[in-house]
């Protein structure tokens, strides 16, 4: 999650579900012999991905690391909403941040899915009263099958910083949907700080690479490192409703959720930024207009789609009533009734990305000022596409290939 704006019970392998062990970094011990399967347009092997390495860190578990899944499996995600009550905007309502019911050590937990992100962590016990009074917690005491993860500590901060989240790490089953990961490294949060608890439910779900991840001294995997040898392909699919609803989807790409064909780029997970869903050199686009370059993160974590000011302003400059609203670009309002103009990202090797203008109002603050969902960022690396490209496209993220791919929604 880059916030640039803003066991009881182990479940048992379904039926023809694998279970394997994950011994990371450099070996995976796969029991599977199936043959390749096809998932829409694309042949994949049961390649097992193998997690890069940093230094002398490696990823070291206190018990096996297991996954047990079907070779695809489907969850509905849940939203956190914001309304706009407006009859210009349809009285509808936009989301803020997604979710997955899931659990830990057999308790149920609700996680924001965050692609920006590489950690798996929970508010604890040793939070403040306060922070746990406001989400489901993960109390690693009241599971069978948690085990401490001796002299591993997790501590991560997010966006522009003055923020940090920090605990223990104890490895027990974490299950979603048809799928769980015995042994799968959690954070047990005791320390928040300058996060609103209501900003999550329970926990964050970090989605990103393993070098990403901030458990020290050895980097954990993410719950789609832990699956992927057991899935069919090594893809997620985010396929998110304006409104809210949709699904998330492991091991398969339904053609049938989006319209056409799927647009590909490469991540750079290899150099600038070697653990992340990020693009380098990205023009941002409006009305044919070139407004700039910035580099950027796809990131289901971060509601709003942001860039430097210039071009920020620059956008906003073909929109007559847009006011600054407190004159450093964070935060823009548009007249309820403008017809907005679209943004496109143009990537390097000709790929086009587009947020409808429309999807790009935000809320309805009064006396005809809807506030929109782009605006400056605070960082001075990059910026990220944000809900409302989520909310346009059916986006698939490829672990193996570091592939992000996606096609206007059905």
């Amino acid at each position: 999650m880059l916030l640039y704006t803003l066991g009881l019970l182990a479940l048992a392998a379904a039926p023809g579900a694998l279970a394997v062990p994950f011994i990371p970094p450099h070996h995976v011990t796969i029991s599977n012999s199936n043959p390749t399967s096809e998932t829409g347009s694309t042949i994949y092997s049961r390649s097992p991905f193998v997690p890069p390495t940093h230094g002398s860190n490696s990823a070291r578990s206190a018990v096996p690391i297991i996954p047990r899944s079907p070779g695809s499996f489907k969850l509905d995600i849940g939203h956190r909403l914001q309304e706009r009550s407006t009859a210009d905007v349809g009285g509808i309502t936009f989301n803020s941040y997604w979710f997955a019911q899931s659990k830990a050590g057999g308790q149920d937990v609700q996680m924001l899915v965050d692609t920006g992100s590489a950690d798996l962590w929970i508010v604890g016990p040793s939070a403040t009263s306060a922070q746990q009074s406001a989400v489901k917690t993960y109390h690693p005491t009241l599971s069978k099958s948690a085990v401490k993860m001796q002299g591993q500590k997790f501590q991560i901060s997010y966006g522009a910083g003055n923020n940090g989240v920090s605990g223990p790490v104890f490895q027990d089953t974490f299950t979603m949907g048809s799928a769980s990961v015995d042994g799968m490294p959690i954070g047990s949060a005791s320390s928040i700080e300058g996060i609103d608890p209501g900003t999550f439910k329970s926990g964050i779900l970090g989605m990103a690479f393993i070098g990403g991840n901030s458990v020290k001294p050895n980097p954990q995997p993410t719950f789609m490192e832990a699956l992927q040898p057991v899935l069919d392909s090594p893809v997620f699919t985010c396929n998110f409703k304006m409104g809210g609803g949709g699904s998330l989807e492991f091991g398969k790409v339904d053609k049938s959720l989006f319209k056409g064909e799927l647009t590909t780029i490469k991540a750079d997970n290899t150099s600038k930024y070697p653990a992340s869903w990020s693009v380098e050199e990205v023009q941002y686009v409006s009305n044919g207009k070139e407004l700039g370059t910035f580099d950027m993160v796809f990131d289901t974590g971060g509601p709003a789609t942001s860039g430097p000011k210039k071009i920020v302003d620059a956008y906003y400059s073909q929109i007559e009533g847009a006011k600054d609203v407190q004159g450093d670009g964070s935060i823009y309002t548009v007249p309820c009734d403008t017809d907005m103009p679209d943004l496109e990202f143009h990537f390097r090797g000709g790929a086009v990305g587009k947020i409808p203008g429309a999807k790009l109002i935000q809320r309805d603050l009064g006396h005809n000022a809807c506030q929109t969902w782009f605006g400056r960022e605070r960082s001075v690396n990059r910026g990220l596409v944000g809900d409302a490209f989520f909310n346009s496209n059916v986006v698939v993220f490829d672990q193996l290939q570091a592939t992000i791919s996606w096609a206007p929604q059905a």
